[in-house]
């Protein structure tokens, strides 16, 4: 069934970029106008949001497409662990999965199913996934899978609901990771407009403000005070990169 495939959860969207900019250089002439900024440092602080903007939607799109690539991979396990217990064939469990997979997953697979047309033997047939998704329940179902085709290993069935319980297991502490993540960067959000309040209230209880404003150190904390911000800002969102991620790259 079709929804066993996943497209990434994030569509580049013009307007969005565009919404964010506009929102981003109110605030900052906001910000300029109240604590009375020189104009420089105040170009200064567009400039850097304009070039801050498209790192965070990449960002934002890197970890979307993890989610949708987690998603996909794991789903597949589940095709191919399913389809097997009905059908104890690995080839035709494999071929049954490939539609329902995408991008790199879909090359290996393809790759895999290759090299037992061509009369290689599963085992190095199933290691071209597994060089690319190298995780212990993928491996297992690996192994089960040919203990039983090639070497005719019988009541596989509990195997195989143990691979799937453990699987389920993975996927609800994945998720409850990322719950977790997610509340971390929502705090370092909310810290980032206390900051920006106890700014303003700080500002009220400036004696000399106005005298004080034509000092440099003035416009260059006030400088310091917003890129540490937007890094808080960029740091949040590196934090989460790869956090989808259950495989390693080398085996």
């Amino acid at each position: 069934p079709s929804h066993f495939f996943f497209e990434p959860c994030f569509v580049y969207r013009p307007y969005l970029h565009t919404t964010l900019l506009i929102a981003m250089y109110l605030g900052v002439i906001f910000f300029g106008f109240f604590f009375r900024m020189h104009p420089l440092p105040l170009f200064i602080l567009l400039l850097s949001v304009t070039l801050v903007i498209p790192v965070i939607l990449y960002l934002q799109y890197e970890y979307s497409f993890e989610e949708s690539c987690f998603k996909e991979f794991t789903s597949y396990i589940q095709q191919v662990s399913a389809a097997f217990k009905m059908h104890p064939k690995i080839h035709t469990a494999m071929q049954e999965a490939l539609p329902l997979v995408s991008g790199e997953l879909h090359h290996c697979v393809s790759e895999a199913l290759s090299k037992m047309n061509e009369g290689e033997n599963y085992e190095d047939a199933l290691a071209c996934i597994e060089d690319k998704y190298s995780i212990y329940i993928l491996e297992n179902l690996h192994r089960l899978m040919v203990a039983v085709e090639v070497h005719g290993a019988k009541r596989f069935e509990e195997g195989i609901h143990l691979l799937q319980d453990d699987l389920d297991d993975l996927i609800e502490d994945m998720y409850l990771h990322q719950k977790e993540l997610l509340a971390i960067q929502k705090k370092v959000y909310i810290l980032c407009l206390l900051s920006i309040l106890i700014s303003v209230l700080s500002k009220n209880m400036l004696m000399d403000l106005y005298a004080f404003q034509k000092e440099l150190i003035y416009q260059g904390v006030l400088l310091l005070f917003v890129f540490t911000l937007l890094c808080c800002i960029i740091l949040s969102q590196v934090f989460l990169r790869h956090s989808w991620r259950i495989w390693g790259n080398d085996r």
